[in-house]
């Protein structure tokens, strides 16, 4: 019986991200209208902040661009499925999370890594194998870490 299920085509996420890439290039292009003369007055760090802006700008977009174009032209679809017996979870993006089928009975730990303001999911089995449970592509992890626990109250949780 299938417990929970997530799935996301990696068209909608490439779209979904462009639109958050637009509004933050508009976002800072209003804001340089609107502070533009207030930098040129205070001379010289005044150029020195346009600069800054537009690198960052175009730094960012870069990157990000790079991303929706992968996401797009993959036209996969993203799959975590649990059910009584297992976690299934298909990536179609390599850099987003892992591909991975594991039985519930073959999880040792759960880990919960921190990192800066974030934090990751990842399942341990008892071979001493590591898999990454993402919450990319708007995956739920945290709900299947949950209900991964609810089926498995033994299985040991740490954080680090």
């Amino acid at each position: 019986m299938v417990r929970l299920e997530h799935s996301r085509t990696t068209l909608s996420e490439g779209w979904e991200t462009s639109f958050g890439i637009l509004m933050t290039v508009l976002i800072f292009a209003v804001l340089q209208l609107l502070f533009f003369p207030e930098m040129w007055t205070h001379r010289p760090w005044g150029i020195v902040g346009i600069v800054a802006i537009v690198l960052f700008e175009v730094l960012w977009c870069g990157g990000m661009i790079s991303v929706v174009v992968v996401d797009i032209r993959c036209r996969g679809t993203f799959r975590c499925v649990l059910d009584d017996e297992k976690i299934e979870c298909f990536c179609p993006v390599r850099f987003k999370g892992e591909s991975f089928v594991l039985r519930l009975d073959k999880i040792a730990r759960v880990e919960k890594r921190y990192s800066n303001d974030s934090h990751s999911w990842y399942l341990h089995d008892h071979d001493g194998d590591c898999y990454w449970l993402t919450a990319n592509c708007g995956n739920p992890d945290g709900e299947f870490v949950r209900e991964i626990l609810k089926l498995r109250p033994g299985i040991s949780q740490i954080e680090t």
